[in-house]
């Protein structure tokens, strides 16, 4: 079932038009974790950063900001500002890395060795990095691995 039909179960938080379930989709470094989450009945990812983390947020924020209209990069919704947290909305990813390659192994029938399948994923994805600094969009958890 894909995400955007997971009804939001558990505790689910609101701010603002922002609401964010207790389902966690994804974990990042320093304590970021990605939740599910809705603006307006449109489901999200919601990434919950650590309010020490704000410089490289805001960073990230801009980043996404800049690139998009860039088909590889997740629309950036909204930023919400707790007393701890940091909560950076973004368009929810229909499908992770790890699915990709393994649908497209058992469509073609390769074995175990996916590493050919994965480089072209990863360069289509590395174009969406520009030489102006929005190399922080890198380093954003993958959502749904």
């Amino acid at each position: 079932l894909p995400l955007s039909f997971v009804p939001l179960l558990g505790e689910v938080r609101k701010y603002g038009k922002l609401r964010v379930s207790s389902i966690v989709i994804g974990r990042g470094s320093k304590g970021t974790m990605v939740f599910l989450g809705d603006v307006g009945g449109r489901r999200v990812a919601v990434k919950r950063v650590l309010k020490d983390n704000k410089k490289h947020a805001k960073r990230e924020v801009i980043a996404l900001l800049r690139a998009d209209d860039h088909a590889n990069i997740l629309r950036y919704h909204l930023c919400v500002s707790t007393d701890d947290f940091l909560f950076l909305a973004t368009e929810l990813c229909r499908e992770s890395l790890a699915s990709i390659i393994s649908r497209q192994s058992q469509k073609i029938g390769a074995d175990d060795d996916s590493s050919s399948l994965a480089m072209p994923l990863v360069l289509q994805n590395a174009s969406a990095i520009g030489s102006d600094g929005e190399e922080e969009v890198c380093k954003t958890p993958m959502v749904g691995t």
